[in-house]
């Protein structure tokens, strides 16, 4: 099999990586899988390529729209241990420390800004009655990330740690502030296309309700620390205990 099919495997199989979650391990064998095709290739010894899949049996964890290119950069560096230039524990420090710095960022960048203003818009043209937009819009950003997804798994690749420093010069996380500013725009416009005034009384002081219970909850959970669980389970029995007065009145 030629490297360029080898590589379209691996890159295929990055969408299935959170497919085989587990709680000691999290992504280990999903990132093993895409992994697989590659290391066949590099390590055609049986006693290597055990030892190298061995390498990933331990607890591994990223964001999605971030592995494909963890996966390239993975793949260099085995390439440069199959070559004996890099040692299989540096491997085994490095990946540690690129898992968690490229889950930070595609927490940060795409699900905590990127998929709230995808949110925000279609809920707008929704409401507007734009349908057509709307499936537009986020088949437009569907293909945008699937672009980034392919365009980062061969930068990774090809440079491998490297791609680091491009991916910092792009500078996603000022980007995502400025597009955090832009959410919370929408939201208030969202607000006010739904605001209290325009509904009648009782659906009135169930809106202002729910907004100050969502309000404390965030005040909470981020300045007080209280697990979002807690609050959950709170939330769940004083429905409950509502429902059951309501019952017995």
């Amino acid at each position: 099999m030629s490297r360029a099919r080898i590589s379209l495997h691996c890159l295929a199989r990055t969408w299935l990586v959170g497919a085989a979650m587990t709680t000691r391990g999290m992504q280990h064998l999903g990132l093993l899988y895409a992994l697989e095709p590659g290391l066949k290739q590099l390590y055609p010894d049986p006693e290597h390529l055990a030892a190298a899949r061995l390498r990933y049996l331990d607890h591994v964890n990223t964001h999605p729209f971030m592995a494909p290119l963890f996966t390239g950069m993975l793949l260099a560096l085995e390439k440069q241990v199959a070559a004996g230039t890099l040692a299989p524990q540096a491997l085994h420090m490095l990946k540690g420390t690129t898992a968690t710095t490229l889950s930070a960022l595609g927490d940060s960048f795409f699900s905590g800004t990127v998929l709230v203003f995808w949110s925000l818009t279609t809920i707008l043209l929704l409401l507007s009655g734009q349908t057509l937009p709307a499936a537009a819009w986020t088949m437009l950003l569907f293909f945008m990330q699937l672009g980034f997804r392919v365009w980062s798994f061969y930068l990774g690749l090809r440079q491998g740690l490297p791609a680091l420093q491009y991916i910092r010069q792009l500078d996603f996380i000022n980007w995502g502030d400025r597009l955090k500013m832009v959410n919370a725009l929408l939201l208030a416009i969202l607000l006010w296309r739904i605001a209290p005034f325009r509904m009648e009384e009782g659906l009135s002081q169930e809106f202002f309700w729910s907004l100050l219970c969502l309000g404390s909850a965030g005040f909470l959970i981020a300045r007080v620390h209280v697990p979002r669980l807690l609050l959950a389970g709170l939330l769940f029995s004083v429905l409950l205990i509502g429902d059951a007065l309501r019952l017995l009145t």
